[in-house]
């Protein structure tokens, strides 16, 4: 199992040479494709595209950009948001990344960001980071009602079940993986869906993975999510009360056992 990282050296600005690898998942995202592709910054390394059956030209329009960081991996059926991202994640890992961060090709989330996304882990002091667009409390002002009581409600249940008390932001899907903890992770146990980027902290939890968040502004200007609130009240909270029988069932009685273990019993 990964133990807390040691720290490799102070970084104060990512280069080529620290193998950052960006994987979008694609799937109806024409109109924003290729905007998204050409905001990257230059210290990107590669970029892996994931074209998750797409019914659109998401894919021609990508590879029409011409980046020679592009790399294209397709789906010949749709595998969900998920199932993308493990295509794109292995892809990456395969190329020889260092770091992976998921990014969504709607444009949504904002390339200046980047950089601070993926500083913890080349600095050493984090194996996964992940955005938190509510630190300031006018950020969660400007999130829609119906979203806002989904997050806290999902929050505390995301929290319980992978144990990581200090993830405020568990639906917020840009992330950044340290290439050395992703072949600790059991993929099988990754939600192929939407329950994806919860179900990545139970196994990273186990893999004892350091887990960090960094802030971010939300930008919300009306556009519909995909994500219902049906799925987030009826779906959600069943599959993060057996992730966290699974987390408590290793962490407690088959990695460890200790006093704690009796005292759960």
């Amino acid at each position: 199992m990964n133990q807390e990282p040691t720290v490799i050296q102070s970084v104060s600005h990512p280069t080529v040479r620290d193998k950052v690898c960006v994987v979008i998942p694609m799937y109806c995202v024409a109109p924003y494709i290729q905007g998204v592709i050409r905001a990257l910054p230059d210290w990107v390394w590669r970029v892996v595209l994931v074209d998750d059956a797409s019914p659109d030209d998401s894919a021609g329009l990508a590879l029409a950009v011409g980046d020679p960081r592009v790399v294209l991996v397709r789906h010949a059926q749709n595998q969900g948001v998920g199932g993308a991202m493990l295509s794109g994640f292995n892809q990456a890992a395969a190329l020889g990344a260092a770091v992976m961060v998921k990014m969504d090709g709607d444009g949504q989330m904002r390339p200046e960001y980047l950089e601070r996304m993926v500083i913890p882990i080349l600095s050493g002091r984090a194996n996964y980071v992940k955005g938190n667009r509510f630190y300031h409390t006018r950020n969660i002002s400007q999130m829609p009602l119906a979203r806002r009581v989904g997050n806290m409600a999902l929050s505390f249940l995301t929290k319980m079940a992978s144990g990581y008390w200090n993830v405020f932001d568990p639906t917020n899907g840009y992330l950044a993986l340290d290439s050395q903890i992703f072949p600790e992770l059991d993929q099988e146990r990754i939600h192929r869906r939407y329950f994806f980027e919860s179900s990545m902290l139970v196994e990273l939890n186990l893999a004892r993975a350091v887990v960090t968040e960094v802030t971010m502004p939300a930008h919300y200007a009306g556009e519909k999510s995909s994500l219902s609130l049906a799925r987030v009240l009826l779906e959600f909270p069943l599959l993060l009360v057996r992730g966290f029988l699974r987390r408590i069932w290793f962490q407690y009685f088959v990695l460890d056992f200790s006093v704690g273990s009796l005292l759960m019993v």
